[in-house]
């Protein structure tokens, strides 16, 4: 359905307004006798290029948004350590300080603020030995390590002593990664 130069103009005067799309559209629809959707309302809106105005979904880039000094410090150490993900990164920060920022906003903050290039451990594969023995796995106990050896014909465990949850010393550190030891200073 095409959209008149009395809707487009009237569409521009009031996007830029505290109204809900779903209420502009309503409006249009009772002033033009129309039956727009808030979705048609917003593709044309996008379309007509109204968003560039004073738009709700509007994310101000990072040089617009202030940073207090205890956000620079508490990002500066979390920076540093290098087990965090972006996500999990962005997501201590934002409960810290109860704010919404973005991945995007606090990379880049990160960047420009000189913190350095952040670069994430790697998780090293490995090849596994051929393992002559080991325990059936039907016959495992709860002290012997779980760690699947061999083919699914011939199914063994590791049988080692446990040394941490369900592994032994070897297997242990080879399917989990700890934490980081740094602390973080609030």
């Amino acid at each position: 359905m095409q959209w008149s130069r009395k809707e487009h103009e009237y569409l521009k005067s009031i996007w830029g307004s505290n109204l809900t799309t779903k209420e502009i559209a309503e409006k249009l629809n009772k002033r033009f006798g129309t039956k727009r959707s808030k979705n048609s309302v917003i593709g044309y809106a996008y379309r007509s290029d109204f968003h560039t105005n004073k738009s709700r979904s509007y994310i101000p880039k990072v040089a617009e948004v202030a940073w207090s000094s205890q956000e620079h410090i508490y990002l500066e150490q979390l920076w540093k350590i290098n087990s965090l993900s972006r996500n999990k990164l962005t997501y201590m920060f934002n409960v810290k300080f109860k704010s919404h920022r973005t991945v995007k906003q606090i990379m880049s903050y990160g960047y420009t603020a000189g913190f350095g290039e952040r670069k994430l451990r790697k998780i090293e594969r490995w090849k596994e030995e051929p393992t002559v023995g080991g325990v059936p796995f039907e016959s495992i106990n709860q002290e012997q390590c779980k760690y699947i050896i061999g083919e699914p014909r011939n199914l063994k465990c590791c049988g080692d002593v446990i040394h941490k949850g369900a592994y032994c010393k070897k297997h242990y550190e080879m399917c989990y990664i700890e934490g980081s030891s740094e602390k973080i200073v609030a």
